[in-house]
């Protein structure tokens, strides 16, 4: 992963900015660098639309290899196709990414060859013949005299039983485990956040690469899906025995 990281950040940045200016300049930049953060997060959606408006402001033909690896994790491998295409067409013959590209573009036409063709829609049944003749309406029956129901004694409803009670105090207790997962999730991922942007920092300065904040950015990432996954798992449970308690 780490190579194709590589890539997408020495090809994104080296095209020559177009005369729109510093401004446009800088933003294509800060689209690239949230677009690169969300990546290394797992969030391949929102660092697609990065890097599509850094492409928009900036149009450096790197943010095209951006958009296709992030296509193809997606599992988008036309979508990504065509931005290898792109990016090939754009740059010139002795561009160092251009071999590269030429590799991931002939990957992708093999893995779009070898996808099964889509099924063609069945035709809808053909009628075995006309319709029948619509049939006369029956006229209505003369509605039925019905006596008033006698009046009834509304009861009074039966005590819950104490079982709700503890159901009720358990789901509570279940719900704010999860909440608290939950918070405890968020944390990390600021956290995980946090250690992508200072990698992401030592890779443009050139720095030496640094295991312990990738394996850092690793573990917290980890730890951020599994707080989420349990928090999320155990405030369900808690709504649920809140709700069978309310019965």
């Amino acid at each position: 992963m780490r190579l194709a990281l590589a890539l997408l950040v020495s090809t994104a940045l080296v095209a020559p900015a177009r005369a729109g200016g510093a401004d446009d300049e800088e933003r294509a930049r800060a689209h690239y660098e949230i677009g690169l953060g969300l990546y290394r997060l797992g969030d391949y959606q929102g660092a697609l639309k990065e890097f599509a408006a850094g492409y928009e402001l900036a149009r450096k033909p790197g943010f095209l290899l951006n958009l296709g690896q992030t296509y193809r994790k997606l599992g988008e491998l036309r979508e990504a196709r065509d931005m290898y295409r792109q990016f090939l067409a754009e740059v010139h013959l002795d561009d160092p990414a251009r071999p590269q590209a030429q590799k991931m573009l002939a990957e992708l036409d093999d893995a779009i060859r070898k996808q099964p063709a889509p099924r063609a829609p069945e035709p809808p049944p053909r009628a075995a013949g006309p319709p029948p003749p619509p049939q006369p309406e029956p006229e209505p029956a003369p509605a039925p005299v019905v006596a008033a129901p006698p009046p009834t004694v509304q009861a009074s409803a039966p005590p819950r039983p104490a079982h709700h009670h503890g159901l009720r105090i358990g789901g509570i207790a279940v719900g704010a485990v999860g909440l608290a997962l939950v918070g405890g999730g968020i944390g990390t991922a600021v956290a995980a956040d946090g250690a992508a942007r200072d990698l992401n920092a030592a890779d443009q300065a050139g720095a030496a690469f640094d295991p312990s904040k990738d394996r850092a950015y690793t573990l917290d990432h980890g730890l951020s899906i599994g707080f989420f996954t349990g928090g999320a798992v155990l405030a369900a449970t808690g709504a649920i025995l809140l709700i069978v308690s309310a019965r």
